[in-house]
């Protein structure tokens, strides 16, 4: 291959593959921006040379940012090389190679044996300027190298991944120094570990007290997501409970003085009790944290049956309005779903009163509560210098010392405490919110309350704008407790996602009922037949916001697809919107490909279709006359591809940030253009709307 140097091409040898990207939307998006180097069969005294050979890489590709179609054709190369191991053919084609963002390297150290001699390497990688002045030369005519200005700084994320890796809390505490040691932002190139997966290592009390302390002093970082999956236990002793507070407390950013916290955190697949779910949940309600994304996919469903339903009560109790909420995406796949569990979740949502008296009943004898008369406003409180705290409203239940400690110090910050209940008595009791714990109780003496009341925001509905409920068959969840769940948020979904679910269309109709403003749906797998009720949807408030459909591995048929066509060919009295369609993996055949040009013959909006293919390696067919209809859609494949493939819809504005950034080079190469001359030069710059056909040939 002579567009890469011989050293990289020798170092890089079969080392390159692509993120899979089937499970979700969000691992699809990852997957179209990233690659993947492993360094399962590297060995570590070759690690460094590896190294540099993708900083070399990665400095060439960015130099081609101004010539997008010749960093396309370079990528292109790099991708049908020995470079790459087990990237299909279908794959290579969703990935977005002429993006900004691409490649976002995913540095893959899995599986492998983690050595001082390979932290050293990945030391010297992102802290050494010299790692990064290797630059291969442009094998392109008339394509000119550009090096980074030597005074300006340039940040590479990174993603490290060590899963099954067998990590101590003593290589725990290396990798931190590690991560320490790396300068902040240097002349040059930095790159930045922006993400960290540290799945399927066993993270008993050691390795997450040092687990914690990374993330405590990577907060000055750009550290912004931890992959922890399947390799936490429900065990609870006094150690490790401490420690699994900290970390929590440590990824949702409540400890003290630290002014980050992680934006993604993935516990999918591990096994915890309802007391690391009510310690994960109640670190919602923290006002500092900054997270976005959160899964607990596959994490109900390990919890024991008894204590699922506090589960659900203590997520509806972390989703409830508040006025700086930050979480937007919630992965919540595979968690069994019943009618029960569905209305105590809602029953939480509209008032957290009930659900905390019925955990004391469950764990006593029955108690009085005064109940708030106004679920619309939240009750909140101050705590005093002396305030006790008990694990129960009795002055004789076990005082939460190290609890008090750290309420005692943030409350010499006036800080306000969220009151979920109130108890009448001798002496009334509050029960307090302590976020990254769960809840407290403290005698009403010690504490001076008010009602607050959450502006804009319905009280009975939780807050969250993407939500996640794939697989949610395997787990036996009732379609009549999906509805009633999704409910739950009041229309406020912009973005759902039910892939591999058993829905009709009828079931599908009910849950969209309820969620008008989405813009986003994704039903892939779900044995979808019929769209007419989806259709007649389109036609009310849905058409005018929803930008991305994914129908892919449904039973579509042809006069299905026709119906859907009709509707964008904008035979309905509002055209929908829609943006992306993708119907790969149907049986819309040959006809459902015409119906699909004919519309796209009117339709300018619809910028991505998804289409299969015709599998090549299928075997002969059964019949004479399947040939010959074979035949027919690969012809009418040909033709839609023709006549739409790469078609110019329109000319976007330039957004401010581009702008921007067009100001920032002028200044930089000491140009000064006046303000009519810009103005002119915005009025006619503008962003390509082109039209993308992408063709699936992965049958499953």
């Amino acid at each position: 291959m002579t567009s890469l140097a011989d050293v990289t091409y020798a170092a890089l040898h079969g080392l390159l593959s692509l993120l899979p990207g089937n499970d979700s939307a969000s691992q699809r998006e990852a997957s179209s921006l990233s690659l993947v180097v492993n360094f399962r069969h590297v060995a570590p005294s070759a690690a460094l040379q590896t190294l540099r050979s993708v900083a070399a890489m990665e400095s060439y590709s960015h130099s081609l940012q101004r010539y997008p179609l010749v960093k396309q054709a370079f990528w292109e190369q790099v991708l049908g090389s020995d470079l790459m191991t087990g990237a299909s053919t279908n794959r290579r084609k969703q990935l977005r190679l002429r993006d900004e963002r691409f490649p976002k390297l995913v540095l893959d150290f899995s599986r492998c044996k983690v050595s001082e001699e390979l932290l050293e390497a990945l030391g010297q990688f992102l802290s050494d300027t010299e790692v990064q002045t290797v630059a291969l030369q442009s094998q392109f005519s008339g394509v000119k190298v550009e090096q980074d200005v030597a005074a300006s700084i340039r940040v590479v994320p990174v993603v490290l991944k060590f899963v099954r890796c067998r990590l101590t809390a003593d290589l725990i505490e290396k990798l931190d120094v590690l991560l320490r040691q790396a300068p902040e932002e240097k002349i040059g190139v930095n790159f930045c570990v922006t993400a960290l997966d540290l799945s399927e290592n066993a993270m008993k009390t050691l390795e997450l007290e040092a687990l914690a302390k990374l993330l405590a002093d990577c907060g000055r970082k750009r550290l912004d997501e931890l992959v922890l999956e399947n390799a936490l236990g429900r065990t609870i002793t006094t150690d490790s409970w401490a420690a699994f507070r900290a970390f929590v407390s440590a990824a949702f950013g409540l400890v003290p003085g630290r002014k980050r916290s992680l934006k993604r955190l993935s516990l999918a697949n591990n096994s915890l009790s309802f007391h690391h779910i009510g310690c994960v949940c109640s670190a919602l309600r923290s006002e500092g944290g900054r997270l976005e994304e959160l899964s607990l996919a596959h994490t109900f469903s390990l919890v024991d049956p008894v204590d699922r339903k506090a589960c659900w009560q203590w997520l509806a109790i972390g989703l409830r309005p508040r006025e700086c909420t930050r979480l937007r995406r919630l992965d919540l796949s595979g968690n069994p779903l019943f009618p029960l569990d569905s209305e105590a979740w809602l029953e939480s949502l509209q008032d957290p009163h009930p659900t905390v008296i019925q955990w004391l009943e469950d764990a006593g004898p029955p108690v009085r509560p005064t109940r708030n008369e106004a679920a619309a406003s939240t009750v909140r409180c101050l705590l005093s210098s002396s305030t006790e705290l008990h694990l129960s409203p009795k002055e004789t239940s076990p005082q939460l010392q190290i609890i008090e400690k750290e309420v005692k110090a943030t409350s010499l910050e006036s800080k306000e405490w969220e009151v979920l209940a109130t108890l009448q008595g001798d002496s009334a009791w509050f029960c307090v919110l302590v976020p990254g714990f769960g809840v407290v109780w403290t005698q009403a003496k010690y504490a001076m309350s008010w009602e607050h009341s959450e502006d804009d925001l319905s009280p009975t509905s939780a807050v969250l704008s993407e939500l996640v409920m794939n697989d949610m068959v395997a787990s036996r969840t009732t379609t009549e407790a999906l509805e009633s769940f999704v409910g739950g948020f009041g229309g406020r979904l912009e973005s759902l996602e039910l892939r591999r679910n058993a829905l009709s269309a009828m079931d599908l109709d009910a849950i969209l009922a309820g969620c008008q403003r989405l813009r986003s749906l994704d039903v892939e797998g779900c044995r979808v037949l019929q769209l007419q009720l989806l259709v007649d949807t389109l036609s009310g408030e849905l058409g005018r916001h929803l930008q991305v459909l994914n129908l892919n591995a449904n039973l579509v048929g042809a006069d299905a697809v026709n119906v859907l066509a009709a509707a964008l060919r904008g035979q309905m009295d509002d055209v929908p919107v829609l943006q992306e369609l993708h119907v790969a993996h149907n049986e819309i055949g040959a006809n459902g490909v015409r119906h699909l040009h004919t519309a796209l013959e009117t339709n300018k909006q619809l910028t991505l279709l998804e289409l299969d293919l015709p599998n090549e390696n299928a075997e002969a067919p059964r019949r004479p006359d399947d040939d010959e209809y074979i035949q027919l859609y690969r012809t009418r494949c040909m033709r839609l591809d023709v006549s739409f493939q790469n078609e110019l819809l329109g000319i976007t504005p330039l957004s401010v940030e581009r702008k921007f950034a067009f100001l920032m080079v002028l200044n930089h190469h000491d140009l000064v253009l006046e303000r009519g001359i810009c103005s002119v030069i915005f009025s006619f710059a503008g962003n390509e709307k082109r039209r993308r056909i992408l063709w699936n040939s992965a049958h499953r």
